[in-house]
């Protein structure tokens, strides 16, 4: 009766940590939408508005953006939100947000089926809801994190049947679809989830009815992504440019050879290197994170790094009561999802992401170990924890987003003072930071936060002058080549310095700054 009682509450004090965690301060950290979260979101408000993305195509499978050609999943969940919630970073931010508690349920629940025990279930999604990785992917708009739920969803419920007496189609049915959907979230899961459902079926042994309508009804699901990838060929052409042997060191290798068999041996080596670079203990423990700069000596692992010795631990000596064909999937797991980030250059831990399932599983393993051990091992290790996640808590909320404070694109409180005052027309610096160095997508701003019609942007001119829409144009602002105009608005990164006769053309309207209360943009009035 206790047990009935306590194990809810548990999983409920775990499922408010892990909002916690992921709601925090989400609408200033990370302290802006990058370029691709935020092409996706107005990507999913131009869907709400019109059923067409911002270049105008009726519900298309992939969304040409930047010319990254982003699979639809993420987009297609958001746009529904636009009905009743505002154009704020956290609604365009709160479907991972959701997905992220999700996925703390699912994996919780496949542990608990593959391990047959409901403290390392409930371990696993509360170590996951502390886990730095989760909560960095989580907090973002990332393709990879939806995709890792519904990839959690459709192992999950293809592990169901499996203790079950008997196999139940529905099972596999809803299996199925959240595998396909999966594919549909993010590109990578193109090869990774048909290995998955090759691996698992293959574990169903003889039963080859269930087998051909698994397989029969995934076909049929991934059907009309197949038939639009061969349509726009530009929507593997990314993925293309990405593979290892497009990497631009690798590929001077391998035309300096002529040998076939020289070349697959630097293509092998490539691909053998960034394998072990998404496994090395370093990474995972200590630096993988990305937080920072590189070579900051304070970044994170993708897990907290006391988790190093429960993972060691559950890798060394698992629990004894776990069956072959649970041991066969948590191993599968974990040595494939890095073949994915291996086959295409630089570490990647979005790409990776599937690698936290057997990850945590694995942790957890140990954890419960560690739990039953005698009480000062217990209480050092509990009290080394709890001072590794006040270190990422003051890491991640506190200290990184002032050491990016250069990164920072500072047009959402520029969106919201044009909001409040008469100008004729804006232009729009499109380079920002330190020199100008970093391209930014200002026009994706701006038409978010001031919910300007997509039919604007389907409409929108691009000349040599820049892109103009609406009463916005972004363009290179040259302050010694450049025709002002009274009650026109220039909006530049502070790092472009006015110069030359302009300055006696143009007052001062408003500066602003960086979360390091650096000045990082000025608006100038034509006067």
């Amino acid at each position: 009766m206790l047990n009935k009682i306590f194990t809810p509450l548990i999983l409920l004090f775990i499922l408010i940590i892990g909002l916690f965690l992921r709601l925090y301060k989400i609408d200033s950290i990370p302290p802006h939408l990058s370029n691709d979260e935020i092409s996706i979101a107005y990507d999913a408000f131009s869907i709400n508005k019109t059923q067409k993305d911002e270049y105008g195509i009726h519900l298309p499978l992939s969304f040409k953006s930047q010319g990254s050609y982003k699979a639809p999943g993420y987009a297609y969940l958001l746009s529904p939100l636009f009905n009743f919630l505002p154009n704020t970073d956290l609604t365009a931010r709160l479907p991972s947000i959701i997905m992220g508690l999700i996925t703390l349920l699912s994996i919780g629940l496949i542990s608990f089926y593959l391990s047959g025990s409901k403290i390392i279930g409930l371990t696993s999604a509360a170590l996951l809801a502390i886990t730095p990785w989760h909560i960095f992917t989580s907090r973002s708009v990332f393709e990879a994190n939806i995709a890792l739920a519904f990839y959690s969803l459709g192992l999950l419920f293809f592990i169901i049947n499996f203790y079950q007496k008997k196999y139940n189609l529905f099972y596999f049915f809803i299996s199925a679809i959240f595998f396909i959907a999966s594919i549909y979230s993010y590109h990578s899961q193109w090869l990774y989830v048909p290995l998955t459902i090759i691996f698992l079926l293959f574990l169903l042994n003889k039963q080859n009815k269930i087998k051909f309508f698994y397989l029969s009804l995934c076909i049929i699901l991934i059907t009309p992504l197949i038939f639009d990838s061969i349509k726009n060929q530009n929507t593997t052409a990314r993925q293309n440019t990405q593979l290892v042997w497009q990497e631009s060191m690798v590929a001077q290798e391998i035309d300096s050879t002529n040998s076939v068999f020289k070349k697959i041996k630097i293509v092998n080596r490539a691909i053998t290197n960034n394998y072990l670079s998404q496994i090395k203990p370093s990474f995972l423990f200590f630096e993988g994170l990305g937080l920072f700069k590189k070579n900051f000596p304070l970044e994170m692992g993708l897990f907290l790094y006391p988790f190093i010795i429960p993972f060691m631990l559950g890798l060394i000596n698992p629990p004894q009561n776990i069956n072959k064909k649970s041991q066969k999937i948590i191993y599968f797991l974990l040595i494939t999802s890095p073949f994915i980030p291996a086959i295409t250059h630089g570490s990647n831990i979005l790409r990776n992401l599937i690698f936290i399932i057997p990850s945590i599983i694995i942790i957890s393993f140990g954890f419960v170990k560690i739990l039953k051990s005698n009480f000062f091992i217990k209480i050092s290790f509990l009290g080394f924890l709890l001072m590794s996640i006040f270190y990422f808590y003051t890491m991640y909320f506190y200290q990184s987003p002032r050491e990016i404070a250069d990164t920072y694109q500072g047009y959402k409180p520029i969106v919201h003072y044009l909001q409040n005052i008469e100008y004729q027309h804006a232009h729009i610096h499109y380079r920002f930071g330190p020199e100008c160095r970093f391209i930014g997508v200002p026009h994706y701003y701006f038409g978010f936060y001031n919910y300007i019609d997509p039919k604007f942007f389907h409409n929108r001119i691009s000349d040599s002058n820049g892109t103009h829409y609406e009463k916005f144009s972004i363009q290179h602002i040259d302050w010694n080549n450049i025709d002002i105009k009274q009650n026109h608005l220039y909006i530049t990164p502070a790092s472009n310095k006015i110069t030359g006769k302009v300055k006696d053309k143009v007052k001062l309207e408003k500066e602003f700054f960086d979360p390091n209360g650096y000045l990082s943009f000025q608006i100038w009035k034509g006067i």
